[in-house]
């Protein structure tokens, strides 16, 4: 069986495309080896793109097709890849906001504020002389105090957190500057087996900061990348990605920087939003208006946060932790750089961000949704997931890909529990020209398919179609052995039903 296809449409070899207002008429030699098997003149609504599909087969068909069908509105919006839900009945697109970034950014100047007030009800002032704090902020004391990362407070270290006559320096008062305190006294344990365990030392140093240009250049850098990519991968994406990454960088910092050292700031979840921006810009090079600038841009911030890094209350561990983290969490929430392979290089597949259709996991989340919408009996709620899962598919695949007709199935569960068995129709010769393109022409799929059109034209109470279709299911029926002997008794039960009831 042999399938003539006249034109293209979005690079679709399937259907002609043609805004003509008039009737497609095709003129056919009768001395020429073939026969129409499915002619469907549609009238052309106003403006409209119309896709049709023209298929042929040969002479020796058992069974000729009935000609000149009319299309009705609703197979033309299957056609057309239309939604069959009014648009009133979809759910709108949900707007992306950056406001986790925003609040996580004034509750750290918030927070910055309070380090600054307990640094001067204890010392008087509130910032500390430069040679203790570069940054022009509180001492290490209150750092320590409010929740800095600090190892000896976190875990047990030998011959230090066991050492009762080691005396630690702290801020208590402003007339004496310094006096000792023990340890359980500078990292406020509250119970008295002195244990260091205060694994929140991992958290709230994210929202701690060393001083004015330590706050400064973190707020700047996280609201100049988080911004960006809060509407472009989504709050909770975000989130995820910015604790992670400021926690394993804190964690790898715990482990790898001097003992004592104290660690603060917010600058691992930076670098994390760094990573993510990397692979963006790495990703989407040929559709940078700017790459070059904006790689410029992101290696000069790197470059100065990672010298920053080498100052006091700051480690460079806690950026590559960061940094890492962020590049594992984007490769996992956004999948891996598949357009990056060779001979894979095409607009379609290419990944965006602001894309997520083009991933091929998401049309699996899609239809799995609109599975559950429809056991839920949420029948427009199922078909809105299901139509998006197949103009995704039919973006990312090719046309015969086995996905594109497994969806197709589900919409035409979907739309005859609605008792649309019009729309039915369409999906089923939808997925008929498809498996008859592709699939031999006795293969059991292509007889399901004729059967399914069958039972369409009988729900739709067109008699005649219907039988002539069931005739076709049934040769392939008997050609086929995977089909049991209920099978073929069931659809010879079906053609003789129709023939005594309408005398055909």
């Amino acid at each position: 069986m042999d399938v003539e296809h006249l034109g293209t449409a979005n690079d679709d070899p399937r259907w002609i495309n043609t805004n003509n207002n008039s009737n497609v008429e095709e003129e056919y030699n009768d001395d020429s080896d073939h026969q129409p098997l499915l002619k469907q003149n549609i009238e052309y609504l106003p403006k409209k793109k119309v896709f049709i599909a023209w298929a042929e087969t040969s002479n020796n068909s058992s069974i000729n097709e009935h000609q000149n069908q009319p299309v009705t509105e609703f197979q033309l919006s299957v056609i057309n890849n239309q939604p069959t839900v009014a648009l009133e009945q979809q759910p709108e697109k949900r707007k992306r906001y950056s406001w986790f970034i925003l609040i996580v950014s004034v509750i750290q100047i918030c927070v910055f504020i309070a380090e600054l007030i307990t640094n001067w009800v204890l010392t008087g002032s509130p910032i500390m002389n430069l040679s203790r704090n570069p940054f022009f902020g509180p001492s290490s004391n209150v750092l320590i105090r409010m929740g800095a990362g600090f190892t000896p407070c976190m875990h047990t270290i030998n011959n230090l957190t066991a050492n009762s006559l080691l005396k630690f320096g702290c801020l208590n008062s402003t007339t004496q500057t310094y006096q000792y305190c023990t340890l359980k006294e500078l990292c406020h344990f509250h119970d008295d087996s002195q244990i260091p365990n205060q694994w929140y030392r991992f958290i709230a140093p994210i929202f701690l900061h060393a001083g004015v240009i330590h706050i400064g250049m973190n707020i700047i850098t996280q609201l100049l990348f988080g911004l960006i990519i809060e509407r472009k991968i989504g709050t909770f994406r975000l989130i995820v990605i910015y604790f992670a990454s400021g926690i394993f960088g804190l964690v790898l910092g715990s482990n790898f920087a001097p003992e004592g050292f104290v660690r603060i700031g917010c600058s691992g979840s930076v670098f994390g939003l760094i990573a993510v921006a990397h692979l963006d810009l790495l990703y989407n090079w040929a559709h940078k208006k700017n790459p070059i600038k904006e790689l410029i841009m992101i290696l000069i911030t790197t470059t100065i946060d990672l010298s920053i890094g080498l100052l006091p209350y700051i480690d460079n561990f806690s950026h590559a932790g960061g940094f890492f983290m962020g590049i594992l969490l984007t490769l996992a929430f956004l999948g891996a750089p598949t357009n990056l392979r060779k001979g894979n290089i095409t607009e379609s597949n290419m990944y965006n961000y602001d894309k997520w259709y083009n991933l091929e996991r998401y049309p699996r989340y899609l239809q799995w949704i609109g599975f559950v919408c429809y056991v839920k009996l949420d029948l427009d709620c199922a078909l809105v997931y299901y139509e998006k899962c197949l103009r995704i598919r039919e973006i990312n695949f090719n046309w015969d890909h086995s996905s594109i007709v497994d969806t197709i199935s589900c919409l035409i569960e979907v739309q005859r529990a609605r008792n649309e068995h019009e729309i039915c129709l369409a999906y089923e010769l939808k997925c008929f020209l498809i498996r008859e393109k592709s699939l031999p022409i006795n293969h059991q799929d292509i007889g399901k398919s004729l059967f399914n059109i069958g039972h369409c034209y009988e729900y739709l109470k067109k008699f005649q179609l219907a039988l002539e279709y069931y005739k076709r299911a049934l040769v392939i029926y008997e050609q086929c052995t995977s089909f049991s002997r209920e099978d073929r008794q069931k659809l010879d039960a079906n053609i003789q039903r129709i023939s005594e009831e309408q005398n055909l």
